[in-house]
């Protein structure tokens, strides 16, 4: 019987492709904070805090620092972290000039993206614009209880809010029964 062997530089390889992947998110800012988020864009924006002061400028979202998380305000000078927990409302302005506004849901550290205000009102756990597009893991506030609708095994966020309608209507509804992401708001608000 032959035995295999494995060259000793498959064992280097392998060390530092797990080294690479590893620390790939990892970063430091100036004062040694560990930050997750690298690359986040700014928009331009406002920042209404919790005081009622509103802060104009270019703004980035969900910045994680230690336990916390941080919105990146940019003045045209400085960047200066807002802890999330002082923050009311985010508002930010995309390329179009489209208005997205985000806020804290539940009390929770992070800023969650408004999708729709209404009767019910709809998040996602987008930290950008993203056109109105449904993005990660949807939450609705429905008679001031909250709701993760993320199922691991569905075929997306818009599958989830028609999920969550079918459990809560008693309904057999499917992906091609709503056209747009507008109708299944629209079907949530009745």
């Amino acid at each position: 019987m032959k035995a295999i062997t494995l060259k000793p530089y498959y064992f280097v390889l392998f060390f530092l492709f797990t080294i690479s992947v590893s620390y790939a998110q990892t970063v430091f800012d100036h004062n040694g904070n560990f930050v997750i988020q690298q690359d986040e864009e700014y928009y331009p924006g406002k920042i209404i805090l919790k005081t009622n002061d509103t802060l104009i400028g270019r703004i980035s979202l969900n910045y994680r620092i230690k336990e916390n998380f941080s919105a990146l305000f940019n003045d045209g000078t400085n960047d200066v972290k807002i802890p999330n927990k002082s923050i009311g409302k985010i508002i930010l302005f995309d390329r179009n000039n489209e208005v997205t506004e985000f806020e804290s849901l539940d009390n929770s550290k992070q800023l969650y993206r408004i999708l729709y205000s209404g009767k019910v009102k709809i998040y996602d756990s987008s930290s950008r614009p993203q056109a109105g597009n449904l993005v990660g893991s949807v939450f609705i506030n429905e008679n001031n209880q909250v709701y993760s609708l993320f199922n691991f095994w569905s075929s997306g966020s818009k599958q989830d809010l028609i999920d969550y309608i079918n459990k809560r209507d008693g309904e057999n509804f499917k992906r091609r029964d709503f056209k747009t992401n507008d109708a299944i708001f629209a079907y949530l608000d009745k």
